[in-house]
């Protein structure tokens, strides 16, 4: 069974996984170095390399927290993930 989760989930398992990253980033006052790292990597790499070419399916949603607005998203991986991305270990 599959269900969306969001894009939070991800982030954390990519930067558990590379946790050097911290030190290529300087915490902004608005925003603190997972966040940034979170940001880019779900634009980046989810929605922009899996929503675009239908990998994976995107509900985005508008979020207002901290007095400013801002975009969530929760997925779910598509059959076609399956076909296209193979991992043999």
């Amino acid at each position: 069974m599959s269900w969306y989760r969001s894009a939070r989930f991800y982030e954390e398992i990519f930067l558990n996984a590379f946790p050097m990253l911290f030190e290529d980033v300087e915490e902004e006052s608005y925003m603190t170095k997972e966040e940034i790292l979170g940001s880019a990597y779900t634009l980046r790499t989810l929605v922009r390399f899996a929503g675009f070419p239908g990998l994976i399916d995107i509900k985005r949603s508008l979020n207002k927290e901290r007095g400013c607005s801002f975009i969530t998203h929760n997925l779910i991986k598509l059959p076609l993930l399956d076909e296209v991305v193979k991992f043999n270990v």
